[in-house]
C-alpha cells in the first residue's frame, strides 16, 4: 500500500464521527515518535492494529487495507489537544477530554470531580482512570449540548 496516498485520504473513523480529521503522516520509527504527555508505561498498540494478527485480518476484510492503516498511522502518531500537548494513541479520549475543556472554558463538572481551569483538567486527563476519562468525556458533551 502507498503510505502517502493513504495519508491523503479521509479516515472513516473520523467521517463517521464527524470529528475534525487528526493529521495523517507516515508514522516515525517507534524511538523518534513524541512521548504521550503520561511518561509511565501505560498500553500498548491493540491486536487489530497490528499487521498480520487474526484480529487484524478480521479487520481487514471489514475495512480494507488502507482504511486500516491509516488508522494505526493515526495510533501510532497520537494526537495533539488544542493547546499543543502531545497525547499517544493509546490517550484518545484524555485527549478529547482536554479538547473540550478547551471548547467549554474548563468548568467544573461536580458529576466526575473534576475542579474548574486547566490544571486541573491536564491532572485530571492525566491521572483518571479510563473508565473516569470516559465519564468525564459524557459529562463535558452534555454541557455542550445544553
Amino acid at each position: 500500500m502507498n503510505m502517502l496516498l493513504a495519508a491523503t485520504q479521509e479516515p472513516l473513523l473520523h467521517q463517521a464521527t464527524g470529528e475534525a480529521k487528526p493529521e495523517v503522516t507516515v508514522p516515525l520509527p517507534p524511538e523518534e515518535t513524541q512521548p504521550c504527555v503520561i511518561p509511565l508505561p501505560h498500553g500498548h498498540i491493540p491486536s487489530w492494529l497490528e499487521p498480520g494478527s487474526p484480529d487484524w485480518k478480521k479487520h481487514e476484510a471489514r475495512l480494507g487495507s488502507e482504511e486500516l492503516m491509516q488508522r494505526r498511522t493515526i495510533y501510532l502518531n497520537g494526537f495533539t489537544d488544542s493547546r499543543g500537548t502531545h497525547w499517544c494513541g493509546n490517550c484518545f479520549w484524555r485527549c478529547r477530554l482536554m479538547n473540550l475543556g478547551e471548547q467549554l472554558g474548563y468548568p467544573a463538572l461536580d458529576l466526575v470531580g473534576l475542579a474548574a481551569g486547566y490544571d486541573a483538567w491536564l491532572r485530571y486527563a492525566r491521572d483518571a482512570s479510563v473508565v473516569g476519562v470516559e465519564d468525564a468525556v459524557r459529562a463535558a458533551r452534555r454541557m455542550e449540548s445544553s
